[in-house]
């Protein structure tokens, strides 16, 4: 029987093939090895922290007619796809999953109601831990949770501090402890939280000289890419209004709610922005022919999230699906409608974005050429050009940071959390520089402004004094 063995993304993990058969050939993604439908066949995972291990009896694949199939391993190296729901005591101690998260399937199979269990090892990754169960996932109780059902504890190693589980089905497996929260506290990356409170307060800051910038100039004011770009700065100033004033309230169920829904609405809102201009520019450059008014669009745009906001709400509820981890902070906790409601719409548009991108760059590219000659068209295109490197600029900005939102929740890497921070909470300073400090227009307009005109008049004379004076003939 042929049995593959396909990695799922991890903290840096290996992956190893432990039958003991000499046929087998590692490739960069894939395990592969002739097993016979006697063995039992073993996987493990390692890592720096951890060293975890499946043995999947034979008579899990007493079913299986053919003569080949797949089993898939995966190791998390959190949680965050597989909530706790508990109401948490209040006392010294809490209850979180201890270890990595791991996951068999056999493709086609659903294995369950073993007579000879499977055996997971699981080092545990926390400490001042105590009280070990060994659970499994449950998608179909409620909105999801760790159950006890059909697991117990073999065994617990705790100078290396292995649990050894045994189950009788096959899912996604952890180990479920007391933390003594006195003297281990949630691990905390106290630097990275206040690097996104300092990040968001800047970011307001650039954001509201921003809008000053684009409101009071009339010459910038007029510019139709400035009436997204205020726009555009509006929804992110309130998403991290939203973000400082309630993403740490978990103290109220109905407050967290809403604080996570307008964090949604205004993070969807930006990027459909975004987008509403990008098919703006399309319209503008490709079709041609007709007119779609930018009030439109923009309504449109703003309109868009709702859909997501109210279906989620209605999915969910108020209470503790908008509650992540164990109440750590304010956003949607469960999985599903994370991806299908939230991060699966922002990507999509991020994706719909760039291809409208690389098509008006292909037509701008195109007419540059065959107006070269032409100085007249040649600056027209070139001014355009312009504004289209603006726009793919702070799209290439939004698109990095969402690309990194998905690494960190796959990957739970601290490289990744950062860069994610980074580009989320500087995004208000990034637009400041752009808006403000490089656009020629605006640094004049501050300028003559901070001078009180003296600048613009100092320029005007310093002209005049330096015109030509006519010269007398002689007599």
């Amino acid at each position: 029987m042929k049995v593959a063995l396909l990695p799922a993304a991890s903290d840096n993990a290996t992956f190893s093939n432990e039958t003991g058969d000499s046929n087998t050939t590692v490739f960069n993604t894939t395990v592969e090895s002739d097993i016979s439908m006697s063995n039992d066949t073993v996987y493990s995972s390692r890592t720096d922290a951890s060293f975890n291990r499946i043995s999947i009896p034979a008579i899990a694949f007493r079913n299986i007619s053919d003569n080949k199939t797949g089993v898939i391993f995966s190791s998390y190296a959190t949680d965050i796809l597989f909530p706790l729901r508990l109401n948490q005591s209040q006392n010294d101690t809490y209850k979180a999953i201890g270890s990595n998260v791991l996951s068999g399937t056999v493709a086609g199979e659903n294995i369950q109601g073993l007579k000879q269990p499977i055996n997971i090892s699981m080092s545990i990754i926390v400490s001042n831990w105590s009280n070990p169960v060994c659970v499994s996932y449950n998608f179909s109780e409620g909105d999801g949770n760790w159950s006890t059902s059909g697991c117990i504890v073999l065994s617990v190693d705790e100078e290396n501090e292995v649990v050894v589980c045994g189950c009788s089905h096959l899912t996604n497996f952890g180990v479920l402890v007391d933390i003594n929260a006195r003297d281990s506290p949630p691990k905390d990356n106290k630097p990275l939280r206040i690097f996104s409170i300092v990040g968001s307060v800047l970011s307001m800051v650039g954001l509201f000289f921003s809008i000053i910038t684009l409101l009071c100039f009339k010459k910038i004011r007029q510019k139709e890419s400035s009436k997204f770009h205020v726009q555009l700065c509006i929804a992110i100033f309130c998403m991290f209004f939203f973000f400082l004033v309630g993403i740490d309230r978990t103290e109220s169920e109905v407050g967290c709610t809403i604080c996570s829904l307008f964090i949604q609405y205004f993070t969807m809102a930006s990027v459909a922005l975004m987008g509403a201009e990008a098919v703006l520019m399309f319209h503008r450059l490709i079709i041609v022919f007709g007119r779609i008014h930018f009030f439109i669009i923009s309504i449109i745009a703003w309109i868009l999230p709702a859909p997501f906001i109210v279906i989620g709400l209605a999915t969910l509820g108020s209470g503790h699906n908008y509650l992540i981890s164990e109440g750590n902070f304010c956003f949607i906790s469960h999985i599903g409608v994370f991806f299908g409601l939230f991060l699966g719409p922002v990507l999509a548009i991020v994706c719909f974005n760039t291809v409208i991108f690389v098509i008006v760059l292909r037509v701008l590219i195109k007419h540059y050429l065959r107006k070269i000659d032409d100085i007249d068209n040649k600056k027209k295109v070139f001014g355009t050009f312009k504004t289209f490197l603006s726009v793919v600029s702070i799209m290439f900005m939004f698109g990095l940071q969402w690309l990194f939102g998905a690494f960190t929740i796959a990957q739970a890497s601290e490289a990744f959390q950062w860069l994610f921070v980074i580009f989320s909470t500087l995004q208000g300073v990034f637009l400041f520089l752009y808006f403000c400090v490089l656009a020629q227009d605006a640094r004049e307009h501050w300028l003559n402004l901070l001078t009180l005109g003296r600048r613009k008049l100092q320029k005007r004379s310093h002209i005049v004094s330096f015109q030509p004076q006519p010269q007398r003939s002689k007599a």
